[in-house]
């Protein structure tokens, strides 16, 4: 049945020819949603201010996630995980991507940054974020998965242990008690990656 939908849709593309292309854009999209395929994110598609919405969670792998209770296990945590967002100051959060590869994130009143490489072939990643103090001096560098919620909206997750990373790091800029007591609960999951839902900021 599948591939008898997606013999009409690749027909419909040849009919429309070289006069629309952005109905054939919009057909290959919908092919690459029932091949169960994903369009590559590139820096330049998520150039821009992105703001904080709320937290994100996903399972690394489809047997976790059906041992944690299903796609309902992953909405849960998120909401065990929004109250500490907000008290740790993480419901201000806004992530700036440029063109030149850099980067800032802002966390509450602490603000980190650096600059976006790619991530590495054999990882699931979609780009790797390179921490640099002063914008010069590495300080660590983590996997980024980001995936995309429609036009609006984004979802930038990470290794929960490379959060937790983050989060220690503005606690102990900061002094926030908060940011440790997130860090803490953070801990006690394993298997999923978590970050933020994020926004266009002028949507806000």
């Amino acid at each position: 049945m599948t591939k008898r939908i997606v013999a009409v849709l690749l027909l419909a593309m040849s009919i429309c020819g070289v006069a629309d292309l952005s109905a054939q854009t919009d057909l290959r999209s919908l092919i690459g949603g029932i091949l169960g395929t994903k369009t590559a994110i590139t820096l330049e598609s998520v150039a821009g201010t992105w703001s904080y919405d709320s937290p994100a969670v996903t399972f690394k792998s489809d047997n976790l996630l059906k041992k944690a209770g299903g796609a309902a296990a992953a909405t849960a945590v998120e909401k065990k995980l929004e109250p500490y967002y907000k008290t740790a100051g993480f419901d201000k959060a806004e992530v700036t991507f440029s063109p030149d590869s850099t980067f800032t994130m802002k966390l509450g009143r602490v603000s980190l940054g650096g600059i976006v490489e790619p991530a590495p072939k054999d990882s699931d990643a979609t780009m790797t974020l390179s921490f640099r103090l002063g914008g010069k001096v590495p300080i660590g560098s983590m996997d980024a998965c980001i995936k995309r919620n429609g036009k609006n909206s984004i979802d930038l997750t990470f290794d929960v242990s490379k959060l937790i990373w983050i989060v220690d790091k503005v606690a102990a800029i900061s002094g926030s008690s908060s940011a440790q007591a997130m860090s803490k609960i953070l801990s006690s999951y394993e298997g999923i990656t978590a970050g933020f839902t994020l926004r266009p900021a002028a949507a806000k």
